[in-house]
Parts: structure tokens; sequence; C-alpha cells
């Protein structure tokens, strides 16, 4: 349940930050966008599923 609320509290943010940048006149058009935030949005998700932290990224 709590990863469910993280991750949905996540891609709302997400979706706000999109919406955020494509009013600006920001030089990024929407599938440049759509693209970094499915990467951001998938390394999240394996953040959260394998527990990824300092200790094992670092080996030690």
């Amino acid at each position: 349940m709590k990863n469910i609320l993280i991750v949905t509290a996540a891609a709302l943010s997400a979706f706000a930050i999109a919406a955020f940048a494509l009013s600006s006149r920001f030089p990024v058009d929407a599938d440049s966008l759509l693209g970094y935030l499915s990467v951001f949005a998938l390394m999240g998700l394996a953040a959260l599923e394998y527990r990824i932290d300092r200790k094992r990224l670092l080996g030690r």
C-alpha cells in the first residue's frame, strides 16, 4: 500500500512538471519530455522494487 501511494504521488508530480514545462516557453517538445519522464519513472520503480540504496550501488 505504501509503494502504491509513493508511485501515485510521483506520477502526479511528474504530470504536473510536464504540464508546467509544456505550458511555458522551454525548448522541449512533448516527445522528448515523454521519453525523459518514462525513463525516470522506470528508474524510480526499479529503485522501489529492488530497494536500491547507496550500499548496494557502491558494493559495501
